[in-house]
């Protein structure tokens, strides 16, 4: 009675599944190392009030050649925004054109340039501020008239 000993195809299968779980582990642990941090908002502060309704946002920046995406909305879940541009290269962006006595909430995120592997950051924590009332007006200031009509 002859037995077969061809293990050939156990060894095989062996070392497929071993190689398939290394190269699944090296992408997984690629992906961590990649990944972005979301930025972090600075100011305004979260929650200020009486701010003008033109603003200046201001949040961290990230390591390397980064686009940030800024969305601005009246709904802290973002259902309909009031402005929202992906291609931003700075961490600074005025905004113009806000409505008085409304509450506006902000997010960042960024997303890390193709060379770089082009990863994406979630958003970062939503702040929001609170526009002005009223638009203030400059005060009419007090004008005092000389002696007029000697000379």
């Amino acid at each position: 009675m002859k037995t077969n000993t061809n293990n050939s195809p156990i060894i095989l299968n062996r070392i497929t599944r071993f190689f398939a779980t290394t190269v699944i582990a090296i992408f997984m642990m690629s992906a961590a190392v990649f990944s972005q941090q979301a930025p972090v908002l600075q100011s305004p502060a979260d929650l200020a009030t009486n701010q003008s309704t033109t603003i200046e946002l201001k949040w961290s920046a990230t390591a390397g050649d980064s686009v940030y995406h800024l969305q601005i909305d009246t709904s802290s879940i973002f259902a309909t925004t009031v402005y929202n541009d992906s291609v931003l290269t700075g961490i600074v962006h005025k905004i113009t054109g806000l409505k008085n006595a409304t509450k506006y909430y902000w997010r960042v995120s960024v997303k890390d340039s193709a060379k770089n592997g082009g990863a994406k950051s979630a958003y970062s924590t939503v702040r929001s501020f609170t526009t002005w009332n009223v638009t203030p007006t400059t005060p009419l200031l007090p004008v005092t008239l000389g002696i007029t009509g000697r000379f």
